[in-house]
């Protein structure tokens, strides 16, 4: 009897706690509900009553809904009840300024503040989380204020510099950013690419380059203030590159170079950024400044090679050079190898020797022996043998020996399948028998590169697949016929030849569809011969009456380019430039329009 009562009596408490949980369910259930509709008069009386039985549980959504339902005392009374009990729980202090700062009462809020700052201990990893929830609330002067008390306390070798440079960020205020990033590498010099990186960040924007120069000017000034310190040169070479003032970073390079007694090597490394960005004088200074080092520099092979590679570059970048200017680079080519041999290190220089003589001193038989040489005496990699063989195809052709051109260019097709320079070859392939005038063929390798991942091969082959295709819709090929002999002899550098044979065109066949070829082609005779006003007419001349063919765009370019390298008229290349990017946006030409259009404007390009 007693053990059924008992059993009775238990069966009764756990169904009277499971309705009581049900029923607690149900009011919160229901108070959350309230709140997401933002019925916070409804939600606050549930939740008063949920707050009386649990009041951690239930204390933040509370003193929420009271301050949302006029409630803001209550709300006030109980956070400070709360804190009272735990005064140095941050998250509850937190939430007192909060509510300060809901209910607009900034001088309780900014007392509570201090009262946070202070009592925070000083080690980083608390000082910088707090930082980062006052940064969530935008008290961005209070975050400050914490960053720089603790770093005047001395309790631990760490200045938030990194976090105080994010908050300025945040401020707007990217000088005092700059200047926390610089003063980071005193204490943190291993911390020197990622404060680049962030350096960037902050200056790559600057259209008026006044962070640029407020970040050049602690710089500096840092230098004077601490000579010894090396990484403060450093960040000042990295910045002049990224203003790609070359100039100023070989100097600063040089003077750090001398100061550290070291063989060169920063100045070989700055050397070669020089060279990507075509400033080939500052590139030719480094490489001198090394080679004064003497012959027993570790540098000094390195740097002999590159100043005659850079020389060359130099050259063919240049629209405006003599033949006194080919002829020194020649000597210094030839120079070079005689010093340093010819062998893998040197191949460059003996590569570019080669085209030298092909391409610009109009001596293909010696650039063919020059080619063969190489290939049977020294050894090179498989690519640097198909660069030899493209090389001494075309000297071949100069020379009337179109057969083992073909084959030359079929081997190195063959070899290279999946490569750019397979893809060259292919194209130098179609384009010997387009000399040839074997059309059906040459067209056929054409069509297939119109696909290659090379955006000029690509172009070039679709330029010639439509000429073939434009020009054998009948039965006569004769103008075409004649337009591919007077390529193959401007080709071989046979300009007088070729004009007047271009000149037949218009002359046997007067008004055909090659005529803006023929213009076009006139102009790159006049290019050569640096005859730049003639070429200039002649490129006109296509843009006023041959405006929709596929040359319009090449001509503009060619046009700009003339404009801005030949007769210095800014104005005209730009509004050319212009043209390419607005009118010919898919142009093969367009980015690198854009790219000049800009730097014209005065922009700093990164």
């Amino acid at each position: 009897m007693n053990n059924l009562l008992l059993r009775t009596l238990f069966i009764m408490l756990i169904l009277w706690c499971t309705v009581g949980a049900q029923a607690q369910t149900f009011k919160q259930q229901l108070a959350e509900q309230y709140k997401q509709n933002k019925e916070y008069d409804k939600a606050v009386e549930l939740y008063k009553e949920l707050y009386n039985d649990n009041a951690i549980t239930y204390f933040n959504d509370y003193v929420t809904c009271l301050e949302e339902t006029g409630g803001e005392k209550e709300a006030e009374k109980i956070i400070k009840k709360a804190l009272k009990k735990d005064t140095k729980n941050t998250d509850l202090r937190l939430r007192l300024i909060t509510h300060y700062i809901k209910t607009q009462n900034t001088e309780k809020a900014n007392k509570e503040l201090d009262v946070l700052i202070n009592d925070t201990p000083p080690d980083a990893p608390t000082v910088v989380a707090l930082g980062n929830v006052l940064n969530k609330l935008k008290l961005y002067d209070y975050t400050l204020k914490l960053y720089e008390i603790k770093r005047k306390s001395g309790n631990e070798d760490y200045g938030y510099n990194i976090e105080m440079a994010q908050v300025y960020q945040y401020k707007g205020e990217n000088e005092r950013a700059i200047q926390e990033y610089v003063n980071l590498l005193e204490q943190e010099p291993q911390l020197l690419e990622q404060t680049k990186s962030a350096l960037q960040t902050l200056i790559g924007d600057d259209k008026e380059s006044a962070l640029k120069k407020a970040l050049k000017s602690q710089l500096i000034k840092k230098i004077n203030q601490e000579p010894d310190k090396d990484i403060y040169p450093d960040l000042l070479i990295w910045y002049f590159v990224q203003d790609k003032d070359f100039e100023q970073a070989f100097n600063q390079t040089k003077a750090l170079d001398k100061r550290k007694r070291e063989e060169g090597q920063r100045v070989i490394n700055l050397a070669s950024i020089c060279n990507k960005n075509n400033d080939y004088t500052t590139a030719i200074n480094c490489y001198e400044y090394v080679l004064l080092k003497g012959k027993d520099n570790f540098y000094y092979n390195v740097a002999l090679a590159e100043l005659a590679n850079t020389r060359y570059n130099q050259l063919v970048n240049n629209a405006n050079y003599t033949p006194a200017d080919v002829q020194l680079v020649a000597t210094t080519l030839t120079a070079t190898t005689n010093e340093l041999g010819k062998n893998e290190s040197t191949f460059t220089v003996c590569y570019n020797y080669i085209q030298l003589l092909a391409y610009y001193l109009d001596k293909p038989k010696e650039a063919e022996t020059e080619a063969e040489n190489l290939l049977q005496t020294a050894r090179v990699t498989p690519r640097q043998q198909a660069q030899l063989k493209l090389v001494k195809a075309d000297a071949l052709i100069m020379q009337g020996d179109v057969w083992e051109s073909a084959l030359l260019y079929g081997q190195v097709d063959k070899q290279f399948k999946e490569d750019p320079i397979g893809a060259e070859a292919k194209y130098r392939n179609a384009k010997l028998s387009f000399y040839k005038n074997d059309f059906e063929w040459a067209q056929a390798q054409l069509d297939v590169l119109k696909a290659s991942t090379s955006k000029l091969i690509a172009n070039d082959a679709l330029y010639f697949s439509l000429l073939i295709q434009d020009n054998t819709v009948d039965s006569n090929f004769v103008p075409l016929s004649l337009f591919a002999k007077a390529d193959l002899l401007l080709f071989q550098h046979k300009y007088d030849v070729a004009y007047a044979t271009l000149d037949s065109i218009n002359t046997l066949f007067p008004g055909h569809s090659l005529n803006d070829d023929v213009l076009y082609r006139k102009a790159q005779i006049e290019l050569q011969r640096h005859n730049f006003t003639t070429a200039t007419n002649y490129l006109l001349e296509i843009t006023k009456t041959y405006y929709n063919d596929i040359l319009m765009d090449d001509a503009l370019f060619l046009l700009a380019q003339l404009q801005q390298n030949q007769f210095n008229d800014s104005a005209k290349a730009s509004a050319l430039y212009e043209e390419i990017i607005t009118k010919h946006p898919g142009s093969i030409y367009a980015t690198e329009a854009r790219k000049q259009f800009r730097a014209l404007r005065g922009d700093k390009l990164n």
